[in-house]
């Protein structure tokens, strides 16, 4: 059995009221898909799995990814390690439907947090099912034959999109801006640290420098991650869920730079289940 997490979000449930040509006008509730239809759209996948659905929509279902906040991965993860972990789970593998606004950073904090060797496999689309070229359909099916496959057992969560599967840990789709008085604004709110992407090599500007050392000397930890090469696979919205993760597991700055610097993986799957609490936030 396959187990798959509907997120209520995403293009991939999507479909235009303005004709099958329409590749950019779409979204919202009408025409909108359910799994079960997805299902039924693309009936083969229960030719080779048999297929139950979770649904973590928040009271939301059709509203964009951009809504989706850090509870959306540890509740997924923490269900997914009660469900497909277990020593008598007869699930094989689990599929997670997303938008793909943030469907890396979701499956990010998944593939973090999630120690177990079944496969974990995500899938969205770039175009609504309505769509003459819709690659959900495909996206989807392979998401279940990836989910399935006993080679894709131990290798973390996986993305598949476009024929392709990419590990969770690498893939990444946009970056974000910011200013100097947002960095204040986030500490004044509560923010115990802060990710910042810089231009070019990572530099900041000479504001963002001082408030990012003002904040420093206030206990807020400042994580930098670069925009270029250099940057490797930790982007700025990875670095987030990563630090939010240590935070969460009382790792003070020394021992937060060093993570940073090295295997966060390890240290999370044996500290941060205080973060978890055992409850679904």
């Amino acid at each position: 059995m396959s187990r798959v997490y509907n997120t209520g979000d995403g293009t991939i449930l999507s479909c235009s009221t303005n004709g099958r040509p329409d590749t950019t006008n779409y979204g919202g509730p009408v025409g909108r898909l359910t799994p079960e239809t997805l299902i039924e759209s693309v009936s083969e996948v229960l030719d080779i799995a048999q297929i139950a659905i979770v649904n973590f929509t928040g009271g939301i279902d059709g509203a964009s990814s951009a809504n989706a906040g850090s509870d959306r991965f540890l509740n997924i993860s923490m269900d997914a390690h009660k469900r497909l972990c277990s020593p008598d789970s007869d699930i094989v593998g689990a599929i997670m439907i997303h938008g793909t606004n943030t469907l890396a950073d979701t499956v990010f904090g998944v593939d973090l947090t999630l120690n177990c060797s079944k496969p974990f496999v995500t899938t969205g689309s770039m175009r609504p099912n309505s769509a003459l070229s819709a690659d959900g359909p495909s996206n989807f099916y392979d998401a279940v034959r990836t989910a399935i496959h006993p080679e894709a057992r131990d290798r973390g969560a996986l993305i598949a999109m476009n024929d392709h599967l990419v590990s969770a840990f690498y893939a990444t789709k946009t970056n974000e801006g910011f200013d100097a008085d947002l960095l204040y604004s986030a500490a004044k709110n509560g923010a115990k640290g802060i990710v910042i992407m810089g231009v070019g090599p990572g530099a900041l500007s000479m504001a963002a420098f001082e408030a990012a050392e003002d904040l420093y000397s206030q206990g807020v930890i400042t994580v930098a991650s670069f925009r270029p090469i250099s940057s490797g696979v930790l982007r700025g919205e990875k670095a987030l869920i990563q630090l939010q993760l240590v935070l969460g597991a009382g790792y003070d700055f020394k021992g937060i730079q060093k993570l940073f610097e090295g295997e966060v993986r390890k240290a999370v799957y044996n500290d941060a289940t205080a973060f978890f609490n055992g409850t679904v936030l």
